[in-house]
């Protein structure tokens, strides 16, 4: 089967086991990156009843990037009892449910609901969480920071100035070496935050990796902070630079700048913030220049971006 998205204008050629996406396409005229459900309303209100929310994942990014989904709906449907599950449920169960029960199911975070067969009652909906996501944010409706802010101890803070420091997350996953930070590119970025008057600030979990070179300037604390005082950290830095990960979903969260990589889809998978709010240099691989170019110009937009609330702050105290 074949076709033409009515907002991107994409050539489509449904494959013949995408079934789900030949019936949206029928139904709605819109491809698989342009089709919402939640953001356009494409659903039956239960006053009075129960809606799930099947699991979007429970790491921090997925968090961090599914927040906006489920707040717009509950604002949407004050009437209804909104439950977020942590896991699939068994789905013949719901469907024997009253007809006041229906079950949002997030397809692209939850790969064991693939057997899902469309419920002619709209009992079961299914959703693309990034699609959501980037629709809301048309709409002006962005993900929201849900992590404390917590200072680290006085001997970390008594070393660094606020605005002052490059946070660089650096992590070595084995089952996804794709993500990981080779120590070149580490040592690379520790240099040229060196020289261009900034120190470079280094976040995570991991040891240290073969091959790292520190300049003077270079602050190690791997290890050493809990996420509510890397989330504080981020907040006050220049931007965040790392692979695809809970750390970057956070910081774009609260509008810092990251240069990031190995993201699907060229990048549509950060939380979205308003215009001028937030810059996300992303990449889908993983590329040395590319990032270390992104450096100055993630630089100039910080310093464009605390000008522009400073200003903001004096209006209003003059005001």
């Amino acid at each position: 089967m074949k076709g033409k998205c009515k907002i991107c204008g994409r050539e489509i050629d449904f494959p013949k086991g995408e079934i789900i996406q030949r019936r949206q396409y029928l139904k709605w005229g819109e491809c698989n990156l342009c089709y919402s459900v939640i953001a356009k309303g494409r659903y039956r209100n239960i006053d009075g009843g129960i809606t799930f929310f099947s699991n979007m994942g429970n790491g921090l990014g997925d968090v961090c990037f599914g927040e906006v989904v489920t707040r717009y709906y509950i604002e949407k449907n004050k009437n209804e009892r909104v439950i977020q599950l942590r896991s699939t449920p068994a789905l013949g169960e719901i469907e024997k449910q009253c007809s006041n029960v229906k079950y949002f199911v997030c397809d692209v975070r939850d790969p064991e609901t693939d057997s899902i067969k469309d419920d002619p009652t709209d009992k079961i909906i299914r959703f693309k969480l990034t699609n959501e996501v980037i629709e809301l944010a048309k709409m002006g409706h962005y993900s929201q920071n849900r992590i404390p802010f917590r200072k680290p101890p006085p001997e970390i803070m008594r070393r660094i100035e606020p605005l002052s420091y490059i946070i660089i997350h650096s992590r070595n996953m084995t089952n996804a070496p794709q993500r990981n930070m080779t120590a070149s590119l580490q040592n690379l970025i520790c240099y040229i935050a060196n020289k261009i008057g900034f120190r470079a600030v280094i976040v995570g979990n991991d040891p240290r990796l073969l091959g790292e070179i520190f300049t003077n300037t270079t602050i190690d604390l791997r290890g050493m902070l809990a996420i509510e005082q890397t989330n504080f950290m981020m907040k006050y830095s220049i931007g965040v630079i790392g692979p695809d990960s809970g750390i970057t979903q956070l910081a774009a969260v609260n509008r810092v700048p990251i240069i990031a990589w190995n993201y699907e889809n060229s990048g549509r998978w950060f939380p979205r913030q308003a215009e001028g709010f937030q810059k996300c240099f992303v990449c889908k691989d993983y590329n040395e220049q590319e990032i270390v170019k992104w450096m100055l110009p993630m630089l100039e937009w910080r310093k464009k971006q605390i000008e522009r609330m400073k200003n903001l702050l004096h209006s209003v105290h003059v005001n």
